[in-house]
């Protein structure tokens, strides 16, 4: 359990990555004016896993959302009220493929993050030399240039 996670994004993103690894659910705390942010900077260090966003509580207007990261982010447009959010658990297995990869590769630069922090990313969560995650980047984006 985290609570409200620190308002500056330096602080929140390190004190995201010393739980990213954690094998049970994260759970925390937010504002309406700070969930977008926040549900960008998780998938920006942990990826996009799946979440379950409870609005309001115990409240009249409860509300429970469940689904990926990025798809919680297209549901709550506007968000209102109280928000509990609950991150899946570090996933990670010891081998990977080429594809599951490139597939990271390919989410965390459509979240914005730049080819370089992307590779950075992936190799803290996979210890895949970062040689090797270019050479899958490169090699997958020429195959799908090429007719």
């Amino acid at each position: 359990f985290l609570g409200f996670l620190p308002a500056n994004q330096g602080r929140k993103r390190k004190l995201l990555e010393t739980t990213s690894s954690l094998k049970y659910p994260i759970i925390l705390f937010e504002a309406p004016h700070r969930l977008k942010k926040t549900l960008s900077d998780l998938i920006y260090v942990l990826g996009n896993r799946k979440i379950a966003v409870v609005r309001e509580v115990t409240k009249f207007y409860e509300e429970v959302y469940r689904g990926s990261i990025s798809e919680c982010q297209e549901h709550f447009g506007n968000p209102k009220g109280e928000f509990t959010l609950i991150v899946q658990g570090s996933h990670q297995t010891p081998d990977y493929q080429t594809e599951d990869i490139y597939q990271m590769f390919e989410e965390l630069v459509s979240t914005g993050c730049s080819s370089k922090e992307a590779r950075e990313i992936i190799f803290s969560r996979t210890k895949i030399s970062r040689r090797e995650i270019y050479r899958i980047s490169i090699s997958k984006k020429q195959s799908t240039l090429t007719p």
